[in-house]
């Protein structure tokens, strides 16, 4: 379950579990949003931004609609630097780089693809520690795009572990992907202030080889 990283009268952070959806199109699923909601007494918490639902890490909520539409302009815009921690099942080559490529949304299936004519995707990675079997990425976003890491890294052969629908020839056992939002620096939706924000490693064999490895 989501557990608190930031709070004050603009905006809180929340670190997300994998498997938690930030906002559940059920009335029966027990969202982010709506926990925290009720954890802070404020029913006009939203999400400034999200991350995919198998997906750990940071989720920034505003409050307030001003909050909101400065920090989702934040996002929008690139104000906001984002950093993740993938896992990937065959190191990249060249180790380190930028991908540039052209994504395109399938609603129908919930899933992105490289394609000429889509949207412009833009990403860059390092490698930065290895474990038995895996090698990890720190991966910085210069777009937001629908499963932009994940089909990216996919279609240059380098598949999230556990990412069964972009290429992963197994889930991971939580029912999540070896992906996580591992920090933001977010400009303050009030104050001429910078916030730098870390996630915690999620539970499990996986993270803790990983958080051993990480250079």
């Amino acid at each position: 379950m989501s557990r608190l990283v930031y709070l004050d009268r603009w905006m809180v952070v929340v670190d997300k579990d994998a498997g938690e959806a930030v906002q559940g199109r059920r009335r029966d699923q027990n969202a982010l949003l709506a926990r925290w909601r009720r954890v802070v007494g404020d029913g006009d918490l939203q999400p400034a931004h999200r991350i995919d639902q198998p997906v750990a890490g940071l989720v920034v909520l505003a409050r307030g609609a001003e909050a909101f539409r400065t920090l989702q302009d934040a996002f929008r815009e690139g104000r906001v630097e984002r950093e993740y921690l993938a896992v990937v099942s065959s190191p990249p080559d060249p180790s380190a780089g930028e991908l540039v490529d052209e994504i395109v949304v399938d609603g129908a299936s919930n899933r992105s693809r490289i394609a000429a004519g889509g949207r412009v995707a833009r990403l860059s990675y390092e490698t930065v520690g290895a474990t038995d079997h895996h090698t990890v990425l720190r991966v910085r976003l210069g777009t937001g795009r629908h499963h932009q890491i994940r089909a990216q890294l996919a279609h240059h052969g380098c598949p999230v572990v556990g990412d069964t629908k972009y290429g992963a020839r197994r889930p991971l056992r939580d029912g999540g992907i070896a992906l996580l939002a591992a920090g933001l620096v977010i400009p303050h939706p009030a104050v001429p202030l910078s916030i730098p924000l870390r996630a915690a490693y999620p539970p499990g064999a996986l993270w803790r080889a990983v958080e051993a490895t990480v250079s």
